[in-house]
């Protein structure tokens, strides 16, 4: 057989799995060439704090199927072309006071360790020794991992990989600097690629007739779990959460306080207790369970439910339905069962 030499690697993504790939790459002195590119400004991943919630769905019915904008590929490179405006669900669901639900020795890298730093918040619900850790803590421990060990010429931001394909016996990729005005697509060339961008990019959100036109009204909110910021910005609002899971949970417990009670929580009839933290968050005095969403109707911002319900002058719906898996840059690849 025939081993080919690796001599350089792509890393797509500067997050907790990217930055680390690095650290571990670059520590074993065997590679010419090692490049992240990262489509952000900064690195973080999915610990990215932005207090601007996401740009809104363009589209709920084309999301709903899966479908999502992809520039075209100039044919000649390297080249100028006008600046993108393609929704790319670039923004994390990281909001200001999230912490995180997995204890942080958990997330710890094998020779990287946690500061034991935790929130005031942290400590008063969970005492002095809380495991968990606030959204900043976690962003410095992983943007740590270049930024003291002197990598910052490995990362190239505000880049997004457009094409990963094999030519040859090198793998091509074309890439998108996005400029102010304009965008610069070129190509380059590598032995092989670290796909580390995650999975958790695009929102999944179910067909439901009448929902564009109802998020279109001036005076109802319409978001993915993802988009969350604050609950304030439901305060007073008549919401329905819609989701069993985790973000579901968190979501609901996190509003149940400040919405026009009750708050509402839209689940299919098929959906059981959650297999680690069963029905808890959702057994709460001013939490009202209904089942299935089946349409809207916009005039009087009815939600229909498959139980033959409704609930009417609905001003907010929180979507925390999860994601779709999906990796533009890579167009032969195949899901099953939620794997790749």
């Amino acid at each position: 057989s025939i081993t080919m030499a690796i001599k350089s690697v792509a890393i797509i993504g500067a997050g907790p799995s990217g930055l680390i790939s690095l650290d571990s790459l670059i520590k074993e002195q065997k590679f010419d060439l090692i490049r992240v590119f990262e489509r952000r400004k900064e690195a973080g991943g999915c610990w990215i704090y932005d207090p601007q919630p996401p740009e809104p769905i363009k589209s709920f019915d084309k999301l709903s199927k899966g479908e999502i904008e992809i520039d075209e590929i100039p044919q000649v490179l390297p080249t100028y072309v006008p600046k993108s405006h393609t929704q790319r669900f670039m923004d994390t669901a990281t909001y200001s006071y999230l912490e995180s639900n997995v204890e942080a020795t958990s997330m710890e890298f094998s020779q990287e360790t946690f500061p034991n730093q935790a929130s005031k918040l942290s400590k008063s619900k969970y005492g002095e020794n809380t495991p968990f850790r606030h959204n900043s803590i976690l962003k410095k421990f992983v943007t740590d991992l270049y930024k003291t060990r002197g990598y910052d010429d490995h990362i190239e931001f505000n880049c997004s990989v457009e094409l990963v394909e094999k030519v040859n016996d090198k793998w091509r990729i074309v890439l998108r600097k996005f400029g102010k005005n304009q965008d610069y697509i070129w190509e380059e060339f590598f032995d092989a690629v670290i796909v580390a961008s995650g999975h958790y990019d695009v929102p999944y959100v179910p067909s439901i007739p009448g929902l564009q036109e109802f998020s279109d009204l001036p005076s109802t909110t319409v978001i993915h779990s993802k988009a969350f910021r604050s609950r304030e910005q439901f305060r007073n609002k008549k919401t329905i959460v819609v989701g069993a899971s985790v973000s579901a949970m968190d979501s609901v417990q996190d509003i149940v306080d400040v919405v026009k009670k009750p708050a509402i929580s839209s689940q299919k009839k098929t959906s059981g207790p959650h297999v680690y933290f069963g029905t808890e968050a959702f057994d709460h005095p001013h939490i009202q369970k209904r089942t299935q969403i089946v349409k809207i109707e916009t005039e009087t911002r009815t939600v229909y439910f498959d139980d033959d319900t409704t609930e009417s002058d609905i001003d907010a719906i929180i979507f925390a339905t999860g994601f779709i898996y999906k990796y533009p840059f890579l167009p032969n690849f195949n899901v099953s069962n939620h794997r790749v």
